[in-house]
């Protein structure tokens, strides 16, 4: 069982998301603790007031709710009436026994598990301890619940290979903004949760790989300027489809100034792992003895590290960025080892090439004069596809005037 805690300024963000799991057929209320009726016959405006009286307590505070999802392996085995005291036992131990709060099953994804939404503002005003509360409370009512029950543990491998992470449907795309957004928070929010990246470029890498794209606007536009950001769905060329959706329209709200937060979060872990991923894919480079860059992506994939081609600026020559699917990590080039260098990577591969390929190779690059075989390869080969232009759908179309004259 793996257990996630988040908390937020408001209760009506994590409610919200959790109603519009219900009234989407993706979950179920399972119980509501500390409420004059169990599930069937509260409204919503009763599992918010519930809670919104709690939490208006106190006005010093910033983090009133908590948010939290308790996680299953697909092999466990689970009933309704197993998961409601899991959770019951699960908020006691982390001593919210006495507070109200609602448990929501969710089916929207290929493992079993529950959202709670509650208040850390008790009766009297005074909010709950939350300090390290997930290593200090959590993780031993975790791992005690995992004995009692029988629940596959956390650090088994097989936890630790499932794949939290599934890319967005295309197709949703089709419905219009709300099913987009959907499929859209969905990717965001769980790639920011089990990855760990250090800038733009690291995050957008790991999001193409679940068909989405992350869009900060070009220099000197109005996005850029107001440190604005855009999320699309991309389809398996890398072009945009769909409507774009802000990212403070987004649940957990990704903006620029959350994800600055991250970066500094995670960037001292990326650090120490940096040499670890650099052994690796030095050793697939040079043992590999790959011919093209196809076949350097594939080695790597091999490995679980997906590479892939960023164009930092027009006109300069892209770099490559690196995610470790395994240990869920995003490098830029720049810091990981030399050998991991786009140069280094192009210089590597034209020196593996048999005379027959370098023949056909060399030919190809008479045709552009006297670029350069390093540019020529970064142009042909790692040269990222240019952005497609999605117009905006909610720009009025200006109207031509009629030639002619009007009777």
């Amino acid at each position: 069982m793996v257990a996630r805690i988040k908390f937020g300024a408001g209760i009506w963000g994590a409610l919200t998301y959790n109603e519009k799991k219900v009234d989407a057929g993706k979950a179920s209320l399972l119980a509501a603790h500390g409420y004059w009726d169990k599930t069937q016959h509260l409204a919503f405006a009763d599992k918010y007031s519930r809670l919104q009286n709690l939490a208006e307590r106190n006005n010093r505070v910033d983090l009133k709710c908590m948010h939290v999802s308790l996680n299953f392996d697909s092999a466990d085995v689970l009933d309704p009436a197993k998961v409601q005291r899991i959770a019951d036992e699960y908020m006691k131990a982390l001593g919210f026994g006495n507070q109200p709060y609602l448990v929501y099953q969710h089916y929207d994804a290929a493992h079993p598990h529950v959202h709670i939404v509650t208040t850390t503002i008790q009766p009297n005003g005074r909010q709950k301890y939350l300090h390290n509360i997930g290593k200090r409370l959590s993780e031993p009512a975790r791992k005690a619940l995992e004995i009692k029950y029988g629940l596959i543990p956390a650090e088994s491998k097989r936890q630790q290979q499932k794949q939290y992470v599934l890319p967005a449907s295309i197709s949703k795309a089709l419905y219009g903004k709300a099913e987009t957004k959907k499929a859209l928070t969905d990717v965001v929010n769980a790639v920011i949760q089990y990855y760990k990246f250090s800038n733009i470029a690291e995050f957008d890498a790991i999001l193409r790989q679940y068909n989405v794209t992350i869009d900060p606007g070009l220099p000197g536009s109005r996005t850029f300027q107001h440190r604005g950001l855009f999320y699309s769905l991309i389809d398996e060329k890398g072009k945009k489809v769909g409507v774009p959706i802000k990212a403070s329209a987004i649940y957990e709200k990704p903006t620029l100034q959350v994800l600055d937060q991250k970066f500094a979060k995670s960037t001292g872990q990326l650090q120490s792992a940096a040499q670890r991923v650099s052994a690796i894919i030095e050793r697939v480079t040079n043992l590999k003895r790959v011919t093209s860059f196809s076949e350097y992506k594939s080695e790597l994939k091999k490995k679980g590290i997906a590479v892939a081609a960023q164009s930092p600026a027009p006109g300069m020559s892209p770099t490559l960025v690196y995610v470790d699917n395994v240990k869920r990590m995003a490098f830029e080039q720049a810091a990981l080892s030399a050998g991991c260098r786009a140069e280094s990577v192009f210089q590597t591969i034209t020196a593996h090439l048999s005379a027959e390929k370098w023949a056909a190779f060399d030919t190809q690059l008479q045709a552009y004069g006297s670029v350069s075989m390093l540019e020529k390869f970064l142009e042909t080969v790692l040269q990222p596809e240019q952005p497609n232009y999605t117009p905006d759908p909610y720009k009025k179309k200006k109207m031509r005037k009629r030639k002619g004259l009007h009777l």
